[in-house]
């Protein structure tokens, strides 16, 4: 038995998808596979066969399998079962409501939901009254309204309505004479809001049932078709066209002759009003054009059951045997080659004649992918290049001085293998750079001139003083046609760096450099764009001119794409692995025809970037899972929340989702009333030991792949002061110390014992100015809370400083000189050892060569620090001191 499968266009409206896969109609011919994620039981699904997926309000995956529920954040699965509150393991479909509870269908037709205030599955208390329902056909849609009304479209029958004591009332159709239903309920369309939730119909008189409705509007589409009671049904409203099937015959138009496949279909979906695809059993996805064209085929030989799309345009294809496939952005593909290319894959060079030519470095081979062949077997090339001045073919062979431009040669003065070769497209010159320091020029009169230079060369370039820049590992050099070498370090603090790749632009030079971006010098002045600015990385390895406004810069990480005008005015586009680029180091592209293709170690890409609508898509998700406080759970509210006294510890954690690159989230987040600074955060966790009482608001934000912080979530509370923090308990202490003082004075005390009272009366003063004081720290990437008078002492350890508290141990990278005075109380911390520094209040015993604590640890006393340590504990009362000697 197979599911029916939810609609497409029902559970996301991404109008952003666009014109899906057009560009890959050129390109099927090279073969062509796409780069995905393949899940299954190995990566933790409890079952291969995977029916639906929905994606929540809070952005977690869910998935219906034969086998449970599953639930998935991006890092692990979670499955539900009976055990959890199902009805029963295998679970058909789910339908996502407007309030966040998610709806789901079971096997036989029992319905049960998830409560995102409990987290909890409950099964729905009325299930016993759906088989009433007569032969219960498959359910198509299930809509919950704001009113608690249960809605039920069911295939071919029509709605059913429950209401909240679990009464059955039907709003039947009329049948046709034949007993064909060519008007019939589509399904339940239900959009953010509950004031905008929508009932799609498919009904001869739609507005004798706008009264039952007062959330919905109700179209009427026209559905023209002699099939029987088709299984399955989606529409464009808009358009007032249907989409639907009936075993192996999809209907696409009202009057168009149907799709017909080769097997059966398992489901249909929808990507907006011109695009839709079909599943069949056996035959993968298939995606097709309103006009009935085929576009793509995907997956094949696969049983496909649904296709989702998640907010940042990753496809989660779920299958019948094979478990779930998830691609990070269509618009990247593989292209296939043979396979000791796609391993040691390095070089790619567009020929206007043979197209796009692939390369390798370990094994001297190219690749022409129009010919699907190697070219020039028998000269073993290794480096090459497509001459734009001479219009050829420029090579040299390994092992020879022989270097090829078309079917002539010249003889170049070094048979060392090379490691690159480069053209001046202005100068006419070619460029060969050698795995030793030598460097090799061939003139635009076809004279080579050799020259051994000091350091090992990157790249070179012509300058406009009749000589060379030399990019080094060490830097930025000059060369002349002498041979005369002078460094160039000294012009920029990027030239210092490895110069990785030079090349002349009308408006300047253009530096990548290992370390400081791009750099450009112009007429005027150098300057540099860098990670800060939007560029994918600082440490740029190659740079393709693909215009005079646009250039590509790529980095092992991804690429960039920097659009500018003649004042170097930039618009930045990075693909990273934020953007869905598949996995690998990257080593080199090229563009053509609106496609940039680009090698990396595993292999050989293409990528749509004029057609990619989804790669700086980032939608964030962000909420707060839980609130501890003290040791109670609170629950969230739009209003203040009210804390007690004994609440002042809190835990909070928060999450955001992201597929496509796992780690790609940055959070930062303050407690206003407390600190105004932010603080960072890979962690979704805050922790604050010890709060004061007052009002306070908690504010967290989180950066996606970079884009900036654009999530934010915030919530408000009061925490009140405990009792001996209110005014009354303060009247009583003024009180109590007026009689300690009236005692002393009257009994003479103070005569008799002036060290007892001045402890006393600094312990009151204390008592009565008592407030919190807390250690802020960064330990292990997460900002930690320590409060004073829990700290017993601070010890050195390397570049690190090692605090030892009654709530454990914690490290923060600082120098144990600078400790004392960061803390919010200085004068109860003392240094009494080079290395430690103890909390006067917690020391039990001075000895000549250690200091025993309160709570027995034995701590070193360095001889310098001797005579401090017993004048400050001269103050301390309680200190057991022993002689010095």
């Amino acid at each position: 038995m197979f599911p029916t499968i939810i609609p497409f266009a029902t559970k996301f409206n991404f109008y952003w998808i666009g014109f899906l896969v057009l560009f890959v109609c050129p390109l099927i011919v090279l073969g062509q596979d796409i780069p995905y994620c393949h899940y299954s039981v190995n990566e933790g699904l409890p079952s291969s066969q995977v029916y639906n997926a929905i994606q929540d309000n809070n952005g977690l995956l869910w998935f219906s399998t034969d086998r449970g529920l599953v639930r998935y954040d991006g890092f692990e699965y979670k499955t539900f079962t009976r055990e959890d509150g199902l009805p029963e393991n295998t679970i058909l479909r789910l339908f996502p409501q407007d309030d966040g509870s998610i709806w789901g269908i079971s096997l036989n037709s029992k319905l049960f939901y998830f409560d995102y205030r409990d987290q909890i599955i409950h099964p729905y208390a009325f299930n016993d009254s759906i088989p009433q329902i007569e032969n219960r056909p498959k359910i198509l849609s299930i809509f919950r309204s704001p009113d608690h009304y249960l809605y039920l479209a069911f295939s071919g029958l029509g709605l059913y309505r429950l209401d909240t004591l679990g009464r059955l009332e039907h709003f039947g159709l009329e049948s046709d004479p034949r007993g064909q239903i060519p008007f019939y309920l589509v399904g339940l369309k239900s959009k953010l809001t509950p004031s905008q939730s929508t009932f799609v119909f498919a009904l001869k008189k739609p507005h004798l049932y706008k009264s039952l409705f007062p959330y919905a509007e109700l179209d009427s589409v026209l559905i023209n078709t002699e099939a029987w009671s088709p299984h399955y049904r989606m529409i464009w409203p808009q358009e007032q066209k249907a989409l639907y099937y009936y075993y192996n015959q999809c209907y696409y138009q009202p009057k168009a002759p149907p799709i017909k496949t080769q097997s059966r279909i398992f489901g249909i979906g929808t990507f907006n009003s011109q695009y839709f695809w079909i599943a069949e059993s056996g035959q993968g996805l298939k995606i097709y054009h309103s006009n009935g064209n085929l576009i793509d085929s995907i997956l094949p030989n696969k049983s496909i059951s649904d296709v989702l799309v998640d907010q940042s345009g990753g496809w989660w294809i779920c299958t019948l045997y094979s478990g779930i496939y998830y691609l990070k952005n269509p618009y990247f593909r593989k292209i296939a080659l043979p396979n000791h290319f796609n391993e040691n894959l390095d070089q790619i060079e567009h020929h206007p004649q043979l197209g796009i030519l692939a390369g390798t470095y370990l094994i001297p081979s190219i690749y022409s992918l129009s010919q699907k062949a190697e070219i020039y077997p028998q000269r073993k090339f290794r480096q090459f290049l497509y001459s734009k001045v001479h219009h050829a073919f420029v090579s040299k062979e390994e092992y020879s001085n022989r270097l090829w431009i078309g079917d002539q040669f010249y003889p170049a003065k070094s048979s060392l293998n090379l490691r690159s070769i480069s053209e001046d497209p202005q100068s006419g010159e070619i460029y060969l750079i050698y795995q030793n320091p030598y460097f090799e020029v061939l003139d635009s009169n076809l004279q080579f001139h050799h020259y051994a230079l000091d350091q090992r060369v990157l790249s070179a370039c012509n300058s406009a003083d009749s000589g060379w820049f030399i990019g080094s590992s060490n830097g930025l050099y000059h060369l002349n046609k002498n041979g005369a070498q002078r460094s160039l370090r000294h012009k920029y603090p990027g030239f210092q760096m490895p110069i990785s790749h030079i090349a002349k632009h009308q408006n300047g030079y253009l530096f990548c450099s290992q370390g400081n971006g791009l750099i450009i010098w112009t007429a005027d002045s150098i300057f540099s764009i860098g990670a800060k600015d939007g560029l994918i990385s600082d440490f740029l390895e190659k740079l393709y001119i693909d215009s005079q406004n646009q250039i590509w810069v790529i980095s092992k990480q991804g690429f960039s794409r920097l659009q500018f005008d003649s004042h170097w005015q930039l618009q930045i586009q990075t693909i990273g692995p934020g953007s869905g680029l598949p996995e690998g180091e990257l080593r080199n592209l090229v563009v053509d025809d609106k496609l940039l293709w680009f090698t990396s170690s595993s292999g050989l890409y293409t990528y749509a970037y004029t057609r990619d609508t989804i790669a700086s898509i980032q939608k964030s998700f962000l909420h707060i899972k839980s609130l501890q406080a003290g040791t109670q759970t609170q629950a969230l509210a739009n209003e203040e929340l009210k804390l007690g006294a004994d609440q002042n510890k809190l835990n909070i954690r928060f999450e955001d989702i992201f597929y496509r690159q796992k780690g790609a989230i940055q959070y930062r987040y303050r407690l206003k009333g407390l600190e105004e600074e932010w603080h960072y955060s890979k962690s979704g966790e805050a922790i604050y030991p010890e709060i004061p009482p007052g009002s306070y608001s908690f504010e967290v934000e989180s950066n996606i792949a970079n884009a900036g912080f654009l999530g934010h979530q915030e919530f408000s509370f009061n925490l009140a002061a405990p009792f001996y923090q209110q005014w009354w308990f303060y009247l009583l202490e003024v009180l109590a110390l007026a009689s300690v003082l009236y005692a002393f004075f009257k009994v003479r005390i103070l005569v008799y014992n002036r060290d007892l009272a001045r402890e006393i009366l600094r312990f009151t003063l204390r008592w009565i100015r008592r407030k919190s004081k807390i250690l802020v720290i960064e330990d292990k990437g997460q900002i930690t809370r320590i409060p004073v008078d829990d700290i017993w002492y601070l010890q050195a350890s390397a570049n690190y400083v090692e605090i030892v508290s009654m709530h454990g141990k914690h490290s923060t990278r600082a120098k144990i000189s600078e400790m004392q005075s960061r803390m919010p109380d200085p004068l109860e911390f003392l240094r009494v050892h080079r290395s430690y520094i103890v909390r006067l209040d917690k020391i039990y015993q001075i000895q000549s060569k250690q200091i025993t604590l309160l709570n027995g640890e034995k701590i070193p006393l360095g001889s310098s620090y001797q005579a401090e340590l017993l004048k400050q504990s001269e103050r301390k009362a309680g200190i057991k001191k022993r002689p010095i000697k």
